[in-house]
């Protein structure tokens, strides 16, 4: 027996095939094929070709090959060593690293990718049925931009090596959070007295009636840059006291919702 080779394999399946011998005046019946500790297996005919399933993913087996005739059984082949292909990579879990009104952060994959796996990350915008690639690549996080506030998007991540792409991950639903209030135009001073004075601003537009803002006013001395007083209110406008004669103050106001 010679040429004892492997023509094919997948993670549970080899395909082997090798030379006919020389018969001896009686014609070959069958052929058995020894693989290790799995046991013998036998062709039943003629074949040079056989494929032996129900193996172990990424394993090497010891093969060797016997011909059979009507006299007897011949001697063994050479052992040859044969591997099944790995499994392809399961999906990570797919986290969001970091929540925003805009943005989203996701990561995946623990420490270093010490596999070199490439990852593809898709996204599913809410109201729609389809997925779409949004990242590829071995890093393991990315930033989604450009997003809209309060509003949820779907994900799923595979992984692939070299055997090609693993099953997608379960879907991950995050969501964006609201975006914070605007900056403020300067505040406008009025009724002023040597120890009071108004302060007045724009007040912040509300998108929905449920929403409900409030303001916090800093009070500054100007000269020394000290924050002598901070007051938070729910109206547009603030009446200031207690202020000392002679001084000047400088005015903040910062929304918050």
């Amino acid at each position: 027996m010679s040429g004892l080779r492997m023509t094919a394999a997948d993670t549970s399946c080899l395909t082997l095939t090798w030379n006919v011998p020389q018969s001896n005046g009686s014609a070959i019946t069958h052929y058995n094929i020894e693989l290790g500790d799995k046991g013998t297996y036998c062709t039943n005919e003629p074949v040079t070709n056989f494929t032996i399933g129900s193996l172990s993913p990424d394993t090497q087996y010891r093969v060797r090959v016997q011909a059979a005739n009507g006299i007897g059984i011949g001697p063994f082949s050479t052992a040859a060593k044969f591997s099944t292909r790995p499994l392809s990579p399961p999906a990570p879990r797919l986290e969001c690293a970091q929540i925003g009104h805009n943005a989203l952060k996701l990561r995946w994959g623990e420490g270093k990718n010490l596999n070199f796996l490439t990852y593809n990350v898709e996204m599913q915008e809410e109201g729609s049925e389809r997925f779409y690639l949004l990242y590829e690549g071995s890093g393991q996080s990315y930033k989604v931009s450009k997003l809209k506030e309060t509003t949820s998007y779907a994900f799923r991540i595979c992984a692939r090596n070299e055997v090609g792409e693993g099953p997608y991950s379960d879907i991950a639903v995050f969501s964006t959070t609201r975006a914070p209030p605007p900056t403020l135009k300067k505040p406008d001073v009025s009724d002023i007295t040597e120890t009071s004075c108004r302060i007045t601003w724009s007040a912040q537009r509300l998108l929905l009636p449920s929403d409900y803002v409030t303001y916090q006013v800093e009070i500054i001395r100007s000269k020394e840059q000290d924050l002598v007083m901070t007051k938070r209110c729910s109206e547009n406008e603030l009446l200031v006291d207690d202020l000392d004669s002679r001084t000047e103050y400088s005015v903040r106001v910062c929304p918050s919702s």
